[in-house]
């Protein structure tokens, strides 16, 4: 996963610098900053997911420990 996040960051860096560089190519930039967007909350949304699977085992596991 993290893989991925670092790859499309990659390529929102290298789209934003063209795209801000180069004269014609404001496009560039535009989909770079899409892309940053997007790979921020794609990153966001697996760690959010995966920090509800925890506090829900937590619970469980602390709620059979209790009873």
């Amino acid at each position: 996963m993290l893989a991925v996040f670092l790859f499309l960051l990659l390529i929102a860096v290298v789209f934003g610098f063209l795209g801000a560089i180069v004269k014609g190519l404001f496009w560039l930039l535009i989909i770079g900053c899409v892309v940053f967007v997007l790979a921020v909350l794609f990153v966001g949304l697996r760690t959010g997911r995966r920090l509800g699977r925890r506090e829900a085992a937590r619970k469980a596991k602390h709620g059979a420990a209790e009873h």
